[in-house]
């Protein structure tokens, strides 16, 4: 029923402990691709042996994460593919869950389920609530505020809509939320509130190396900030604001504030300073905090970025708001299933 797509780049550290929790799944129809994108470490060979006979392993030469998604999504055997990074583990009803998910809302081409971090020592918990909620959402809307609804590694697509909106880019950053934006730009999302992905911290991953990949950079507009700011905008400007999906300007705003927080944090005040005229509402408070440092000479920037750093997040939590209920283009929710 499903085909599970993993990239696999130098995972050797985490690999085995990503596949443990994808066989422990309850459902059990699906299959496992492992592409081996041009690792150098033999991290495959940490994996029990002989493998599962549902691990399909493909190596290719390193062409990123992207192209390695694209690669299995083409060997996929099974019409819906879920995704799974090689640092980050799933609960036993993951698969399940995105079932539920499925069968809810079978107009939906994009579906996910919820996420959960841990500490950069790999503890975390899944908090206990009620029952979950499985929802059609407004995906812009949704994406602007915290937590998301989905990530790369809570997420599944029907593999048609590959056909329909192409497979994904080759960005070094942002290659997921640029083709779930493109997704969902033409099909209906549909989530569950169920947290069932771990995205562990500390590992390395890709996220983590790009803290730094705004330094030097020249920003002229939004779009210069991420490759899904870049998709959203060149689709407004084609269609005209007639066919803007709504939480378009939250979604803008929430990049402007990544690259905001990431500028403070290395001290690159000339990132700072062009980064203002491109928010496309007034700023929260806390990023006004932030915004305050451009003001200074550069030097003098540099040595406050950080404590204007910590400010903003006191300030974020005394004056976070609670999330903006969903707006047209989205349907009341549903009850899980029990």
């Amino acid at each position: 029923m499903f085909s599970v797509v993993t990239p696999v780049f130098n995972a050797r550290r985490t690999l085995a402990r990503t596949v443990a929790s994808a066989l422990a799944q309850t459902f059990t129809d699906f299959e496992l691709i492992l592409v081996d994108d041009g690792s150098s470490d033999d991290g495959l060979i940490t994996l029990p042996q002989p493998l599962d006979p549902r691990i399909v392993v493909i190596r290719q030469a390193n062409a990123g994460e992207g192209a390695a998604r694209n690669r299995a999504i083409e060997a996929a055997r099974h019409q819906w593919v879920a995704f799974l990074d090689a640092d980050d583990i799933w609960q036993p009803g993951h698969l399940a869950e995105l079932d539920r998910v499925r069968r809810r809302f079978p107009q939906a081409r994009l579906i996910g389920t919820g996420t959960v971090e841990s500490d950069f020592n790999g503890r975390y918990s899944i908090p206990a609530g009620g029952d979950p909620v499985i929802e059609l959402i407004p995906f812009f809307e949704r994406m602007a505020t915290e937590p998301r609804p989905l990530t790369m590694s809570s997420a599944a697509i029907d593999r048609a809509v590959v056909e329909d909106v192409g497979g994904f880019g080759t960005f070094t950053y942002g290659p997921d939320t640029e083709f779930f934006a493109r997704v969902a730009l033409r099909h209906p999302v549909a989530v569950s509130t169920r947290p069932t992905t771990v995205h562990m911290l500390g590992t390395n991953s890709v996220s983590a190396r790009g803290k730094t990949r705004w330094r030097r950079s020249l920003l002229r507009s939004p779009a210069d900030i991420s490759p899904p700011v870049a998709t959203l905008l060149r689709h407004c400007a084609e269609h005209g604001p007639e066919a803007w999906p709504p939480g378009v300007d939250a979604f803008v705003d929430r990049y402007i504030g990544y690259c905001l927080r990431t500028s403070v944090r290395i001290g690159d005040v000339d990132t700072i300073r062009a980064l203002r005229p491109m928010y496309r509402r007034r700023p929260p408070t806390d990023d006004r905090v932030l915004l305050a440092v451009r003001w200074l000479p550069s030097s003098l920037a540099r040595l406050v970025a950080r404590p204007a750093s910590l400010l903003s997040r006191v300030a974020a939590r005394l004056l976070r708001r609670p999330r903006p209920a969903a707006g047209r283009g989205s349907s009341p929710p549903a009850p899980a299933d029990p």
